[in-house]
C-alpha cells in the first residue's frame, strides 16, 4: 500500500492514513450519463430506451408512422423501393443528438455528468449508478465511500480531453483524500483513456499505486475495426435463422411472420446501411471511439475515412492517440518498473458478435478480442485449442517453471504483456463481467490488499484461469426474495427444499474457483422452489 502523506484540506475520515489507496473508476462505453442541453443550459429529456445513457431521439410512434408506407410498399411489391434508405436514415435521426462534427466537437450542446467528488459526497442515486457500472460497494465498506471516485465522460467524445480530465482527477483525489497515490480501474473502453494517460502524462507514474484493468480494449477491438471498415457478415440465411431461433412467444411469431414478408436481400442491405449510419454519426468523428480501432488497422482506416480536409483535425488527434497505442506495451512495462502494480482481467472464449467478420477469426468476449485485452496472449479460436504440439512461448515470462497455458489448451498467457498478473475467465460475456461476483471479489482484493502479487499468490482461491458465471439476479433478487419468505407458512417439505436451495446457492457463492454448471444448477433450484411457493412468477 502507498505511503501516507500528510495534506491540508483533506475530506476523508482517515486523513490519508488508513493505508487504502483511493480508487478512480474509468468506465466503459455508455457507462456515463450524457445529457443534451437547451439554449439556456438546461438538461433536455432523453428520449431513449431504458439503459441508454447518451442522448437519442427515439420516438416509436413517429418512427412507425414514418416507415409504415415504405414497409407496405416493400411487402406488396417484393422490392426494396427505398425502404432500407428510409429505415437506416430513421436510425441515424434517432442517434443524431449525440453526433460530433468533423472538428471532433459535439454538434449539439452535450454535457457528461461529472463526479468531481467521492462516492461519499454523491447522492444515493449517483452512488447507485456508479456501483451499477462495477459493483464495488462491498469494497467501499472496507475502504469507505470517500475512497471511491468515478470519471464521467462522453463515450462518443474526445479521447485526449478525457485523458486530461483523468489526470486532473487523480490530482484532485490526492488532495481530497490526503493519500499520496491513487488506484485506477479502466473498464473496457476506459482502457483507451488509460492508453493516452500513460503516454501523454508519464509523470503520473508517481501518482499511481495500482492499475487494475478490467476487460480493457488496450489495442482496440477487431469488432470495431470491422464496423469502421464495413466488414459485415452478409449471410442472410444466418441472420434469419439466428433471429428466428431467439424469437419466443406471441412476439416471436410476429417476428417470424415479418421475416417471411421481407424480400430476399433486403435484410442484409438494411443492416449494412444502418451500420453505415451508426459509423458516420457516432463513430467517425469521435476520437474516443477511434481508440477502439486496433493499432495494426489504424493507418489503412484513417487513410480511407479521414484523409479529406474536413477531417484534418480529427486525423491529427487520432494520429496522436495511435502513437500512444503503439507505445502501450513499452509504457506499461515502464510504469511497472517504476513501482506501479498493474493487473489485468481478461474474458475469453465467448464469440465476438457474429454480424462482423472478426467473429470467424478471433477469440474474445463478445466485444474485445483476447489479444487486445491482454496485449498479446496467443489463442486458438472459440473452443479451438492451440495447435497440437504447441509449446509455451515464454515471450514475456522467462521462468520455465511457470505454466501459463490454460487448462483447455486455448490460451498461452506467456505471450501477453503481463503474464504474471493477468487473470482469465473462460466463456465470460463482456457485458456480464460485472455480474461475475468472483471477478468483483478479485478486483476488490487487488485494490484493497497486497497479498496477491501475481497469479501464483493464491491459486487455490484466484487461479490464473477461471470460469464464467453471472450471479447478479441470484444475489440481488432471488436470495433477498428467499430471505423474505415467511417459513412458518410453508409446509415442512417446501421449507426444507427452500432451505436446501438457499444453502446450495450460498455455498456456491462462497467458492471463487468457478464451476459454471454448478452455478446454473444452484440458481435454477432456488427459482424452482420460489416459483412453487408463489414467491416468483
Amino acid at each position: 500500500m502507498e505511503a501516507n502523506k500528510p495534506n491540508e484540506g483533506v475530506l476523508t475520515a482517515c486523513r490519508g492514513k488508513c493505508g487504502y489507496s483511493p480508487t478512480i473508476i474509468v468506465p466503459g462505453i455508455g457507462q456515463s450519463k450524457v445529457s443534451r442541453l437547451d439554449e439556456n443550459g438546461n438538461r433536455m429529456k432523453n428520449e431513449a430506451p431504458p439503459g441508454i445513457n447518451f442522448p437519442v431521439c427515439f420516438r416509436p410512434r413517429a418512427l412507425a408512422m414514418a416507415l409504415a408506407w415504405p414497409v407496405l410498399k416493400m411487402i406488396f411489391t417484393r422490392k426494396d423501393n427505398g425502404f432500407t434508405d428510409r429505415a437506416s436514415k430513421a436510425v441515424g435521426a434517432c442517434l443524431s443528438p449525440s453526433a460530433a462534427g468533423p472538428d471532433g466537437k459535439p454538434v449539439n450542446h452535450l454535457q457528461a455528468e461529472k463526479y468531481p467528488k467521492s462516492a461519499a459526497r454523491c447522492t444515493q442515486d449517483e452512488r447507485a449508478f456508479i456501483y451499477s457500472c462495477i459493483p464495488l460497494a462491498e469494497a467501499s465498506k472496507e475502504a469507505g465511500d470517500d475512497h471511491i471516485y468515478f470519471l464521467g465522460y462522453n463515450s462518443f467524445g474526445n479521447n485526449l480531453e478525457t485523458a486530461a480530465e483523468l489526470y486532473e482527477m487523480i490530482q484532485l483525489v490526492k488532495r481530497e483524500t490526503g493519500h499520496g497515490k491513487v488506484n485506477i480501474v479502466p473498464i473496457s473502453l476506459g482502457g483507451t483513456i488509460a492508453v493516452s494517460l500513460l503516454n501523454f502524462y508519464p509523470q503520473v507514474k508517481n501518482d499511481l499505486d495500482k492499475i487494475v484493468f478490467v476487460v480493457p480494449g488496450l489495442n482496440g477491438t477487431k469488432f470495431f475495426a470491422d464496423i469502421y471498415n464495413g466488414n459485415f457478415n452478409t449471410d442472410e440465411v444466418f441472420y434469419r435463422k439466428s433471429i428466428i431461433s431467439s424469437a419466443k412467444g406471441f412476439k416471436g411469431r410476429l417476428v417470424k411472420i415479418a421475416l417471411w414478408l421481407v424480400p430476399k436481400g433486403v435484410f442484409v442491405d438494411l443492416l449494412r446501411k444502418t451500420f453505415d449510419e451508426v459509423r458516420n454519426i457516432l463513430l467517425l468523428n469521435s476520437t474516443v471511439m477511434w481508440g477502439s480501432v486496433p493499432c495494426e488497422d489504424y493507418e489503412a482506416l484513417a487513410d480511407k475515412l479521414l484523409s479529406d480536409e474536413a477531417h484534418k483535425e480529427i486525423r491529427r488527434q487520432t494520429d496522436l492517440f495511435h502513437e500512444g497505442q503503439a507505445n502501450m506495451r513499452a509504457n506499461i512495462l515502464k510504469f511497472a518498473e517504476s513501482g506501479v502494480r498493474i493487473f489485468d482481467i481478461v474474458d475469453y472464449n465467448y464469440p465476438i458478435h457474429t454480424f462482423v467478420n472478426a467473429s470467424k477469426k478471433y477469440n474474445g468476449d463478445g466485444w474485445v478480442n483476447i489479444e487486445s485485452a491482454s496485449l498479446g496472449a496467443a489463442s486458438g479460436c472459440i473452443d479451438t485449442p492451440l495447435p497440437v504440439g504447441y509449446i509455451q512461448q515464454n515471450t514475456r515470462c522467462t521462468n520455465p517453471a511457470h505454466s501459463h497455458i490454460s487448462p483447455d489448451g486455448i490460451v498461452d498467457a506467456s505471450t501477453g504483456i503481463l503474464p504474471e498478473t493477468t487473470f482469465y475467465f473462460r466463456n465470460q460475456n463482456h457485458e456480464l463481467t460485472a455480474e461475475n461476483d468472483v471477478i468483483i471479489k478479485l478486483v476488490s482484493e487487488l485494490l484493497l490488499h497486497d497479498e496477491i502479487k501475481d497469479v501464483f499468490s493464491r491459486p487455490e482461491q484466484f487461479p490464473q484461469f477461471n470460469n464464467s458465471r453471472a450471479t447478479g439476479n441470484l444475489r440481488n433478487t432471488l436470495l433477498p426474495k428467499a430471505a423474505s419468505v415467511e417459513r412458518g407458512k410453508l409446509s415442512a417439505e417446501d421449507s426444507a427444499e427452500l432451505q436446501a436451495a438457499v444453502a446450495e446457492c450460498e455455498a456456491m457463492l462462497a467458492e471463487t474457483v468457478v464451476d459454471t454448471e454448478r452455478s446454473v444448477r444452484a440458481e435454477e433450484s432456488l427459482k424452482k422452489i420460489l416459483a412453487k411457493i408463489g414467491s416468483l412468477k
